[in-house]
């Protein structure tokens, strides 16, 4: 399929232009930077999302286990505090599951059928009942048994809050990166007006010479850079300046008589 012509124009634009050609390198340059950063900040804010989602289940979770009591006739009850469920209240909707089950395996209060993670106060991802979830379990001693023993509390929560929070701290990075390339854009802008100042001074000066002969230009009129232009301008001038000499023609001549001469 063939391009447009409007395309096809501004390709051939910026080929022959340098201020375009170096804009473009540039631009693409801060794009890919900025996808760079951005992939990095969806990892970052993830991991930050989750440490924030760990410290409230173990809170959460110590609430719980501090609540278990052991009454006159042994028996293990709890009254969990509503402080500890509330906490998950972010206004995203999320659910919160918890288990609290013996050293023995006895469930105390909760979802008898709720995972527990791998690893003790380490949180982990997990599915249940179809929903994904992060959760917690934390063991906690419990005084006032016949024998030694304690308590396992498993809190878990869906992860509408964590979302959330994943999503505008990745976009708050956006809008500082981005704010970042566009001051990068307006910035190379000027930079690139400001460095081809002086080829375009070499230009005017070209144009605008009037004199008697081939005088060569300045180098220090342009950058480093482009002093090898310049000398080669000025070699390529007194070349034909010394063919028109010997030849007995002025540069001044019109081309007209030059021919025919």
């Amino acid at each position: 399929m063939p391009f447009p012509s409007s395309l096809r124009a501004a390709a051939l634009g910026i080929r022959h232009s340098l201020r375009a050609q170096l804009l473009a390198w540039v631009t693409a340059t801060l794009v890919c930077v900025l996808c760079f950063n951005l992939y990095f900040s969806t990892s970052r804010a993830r991991e930050t999302a989750n440490i924030v989602t760990d410290n409230m289940l173990l809170g959460s979770a110590r609430m719980i286990a501090e609540a278990v009591r052991v009454d006159a006739g042994g028996n293990i009850e709890v009254d969990i505090p509503p402080a500890a469920l509330e906490m998950f209240d972010t206004g995203q909707g999320d659910n919160v599951y918890y288990r609290v089950i013996t050293a023995w395996g006895s469930l105390i209060a909760g979802y008898p059928d709720l995972p527990s993670p791998s690893m003790e106060q380490m949180g982990e991802s997990m599915s249940f009942r179809g929903r994904n979830l992060r959760a917690m379990t934390i063991n906690h001693p419990l005084v006032g048994l016949d024998t030694d023993g304690g308590i396992n509390v498993t809190v878990a929560a869906t992860n509408n809050g964590a979302r959330a929070m994943r999503h505008r701290l990745l976009w708050a990075d956006f809008e500082s990166q981005l704010l970042l390339v566009v001051m990068a854009g307006i910035v190379t802008l000027i930079g690139l007006r400001v460095g081809l100042a002086p080829v375009m001074r070499l230009r005017g000066a070209v144009l605008a010479s009037r004199r008697e002969r081939l005088e060569p230009f300045d180098p220090d009129m342009v950058q480093t850079e482009i002093k090898p232009l310049v000398f080669a301008l000025n070699d390529y001038m007194q070349r034909i300046d010394g063919r028109w000499r010997r030849s007995g023609v002025s540069y001044r001549t019109p081309l007209t008589s030059c021919a025919r001469r």
